[in-house]
């Protein structure tokens, strides 16, 4: 899902309207606001037109949406978006398509997106600060299909099994596709706990908590249209352990921290499972999904050697950590890996505790969940799944809200 980084030439814009409506009812006894927001579109192409535009008002706390009026004049690189919503906290979101003649002299249809997390709308009008729109283009080649982070239940004491966690990747192209040098890699940050990073880097890179790789030399793992590898955090037959788990022991992949080793928590190697190449873990023990789906899980291609890597790819951010009356500022020390070569990013959170997001909205602009809350048990033995479109292939949009469905039965267990 990389972002587009091609120059356009000046924008022609049509008019694209659409009927201000919700998809509940209205809350009684909320005061609305009208609200308006200008968006300046990234570059320009001189026949340009703008189709299929939808805006969106997401109020956080209810979960109500509610759809804009977008607006652009002829000759212009803006879009206004207005909407008339109760007051409340929103998550605001503008997609459309743009097609257009490029530098070559070819027409190019590209979509195009703008987000905005936690706006607070209050008052009679409200204004949303301008923001500008990112060109995107879906991905037809690898995507995240399915990540299982939740965990299985023990059929004896009902007890929390942890070890079976997976995430599976398809060729989601018509050819076959080579693997070597793709890796999987969780955040740093936490979408249920927003700070402001110092320096913001997240419109060219996403930090990053581990990184691990798939090996080979170019084309030792190939992939064929609509296959998928899946690639366990520990190649064994669970059921061994859990019979209400499976059998991970012929997944293409596992993660394995050999230099947990020595610590209380060491990690197991499966004997059967070829073990991913380990770039960086800040885990002094075992890397793992978070359990609850407090992350945001990416796909990249590496480029250069992971020596390179860990040498000129140090991020080093400040916060301020407040709890109450207590402030402090905080550092942390990771490591960022360039957006340009983010393939597929998936954004998971609790329902009810989701903050922000965690990675570039061109990227991914929504996210997912097996949880209702932090404390929410009937996650066990639920996974994320990607939808398929009408083509067959997988619904890849950039939005896992829209490409996913959540709390879903693992495809482990059908």
């Amino acid at each position: 899902m990389k972002k587009m980084t091609r120059i356009f030439g000046a924008l022609l814009l049509v008019s694209a309207a659409l009927i201000l409506t919700s998809c509940k009812d209205d809350e009684p006894g909320i005061p609305e606001s009208v609200v308006s927001w200008t968006l300046t579109l990234p570059e320009t192409a001189s026949d340009g037109t703008v189709s299929d535009v939808t805006a969106l008002f997401t109020n956080i706390n209810t979960s109500t949406t509610y759809k804009g009026a977008v607006t652009s004049a002829t000759k212009a690189t803006v879009l206004t978006v207005s909407a008339t919503v109760p007051e409340g906290l929103y998550k605001i979101s503008v997609e459309g398509t743009l097609t257009y003649t490029a530098d070559d002299g070819s027409k190019v249809t590209s979509g195009f997106r703008a987000l905005r997390e936690s706006v607070a709308i209050a008052g009679e009008s409200a204004t949303v600060p301008e923001s500008q729109t990112n060109f995107y283009t879906p991905s037809e080649g690898f995507v995240i299909s399915e990540i299982f982070f939740t965990g299985t239940l023990t059929d004896v004491e009902g007890d929390w099994y942890n070890d079976d966690h997976y995430i599976k990747i398809r060729n989601n192209s018509d050819q076959i596709l080579y693997a070597d040098s793709l890796a999987i890699m969780e955040s740093e940050f936490s979408p249920v706990l927003k700070y402001d990073y110092t320096p913001d880097i997240m419109k060219d890179f996403f930090s990053v908590s581990w990184v691990f790789m798939i090996p080979g030399t170019g084309k030792d793992v190939p992939v064929q249209p609509g296959e998928e590898l899946v690639i366990a955090m520990m190649g064994i037959d669970h059921r061994e352990y859990n019979s209400r788990s499976f059998d991970l022991s012929k997944a293409d992949f596992e993660f394995f921290d050999d230099d947990a080793a020595g610590t209380i928590y060491p990690d197991t190697d499966g004997p059967t499972v070829p073990n991913l190449d380990k770039w960086y873990s800040k885990s002094l023990t075992v890397s793992d999904f978070h359990n609850r789906g407090s992350m945001t899980v990416a796909i990249a291609r590496m480029q250069g050697t992971k020596e390179d890597f860990l040498l000129n790819n140090k991020y080093t951010a400040t916060y301020t950590f407040t709890f109450g009356d207590f402030s402090r500022e905080m550092t942390t020390e990771t490591y960022k890996v360039p957006n340009a070569w983010i393939v597929d990013a998936v954004g998971c959170a609790p329902r009810d505790e989701f903050q922000w997001l965690v990675i570039d909205p061109s990227l991914d602009a929504g996210w997912t969940w097996c949880a209702e809350n932090n404390s929410d048990k009937n996650r066990y033995n639920t996974a994320v799944v990607r939808k398929t479109g009408s083509n067959g292939k997988l619904q890849d949009t950039n939005n896992s809200t829209q490409d996913f469905t959540p709390h879903t039965t693992p495809s482990m267990l059908q």
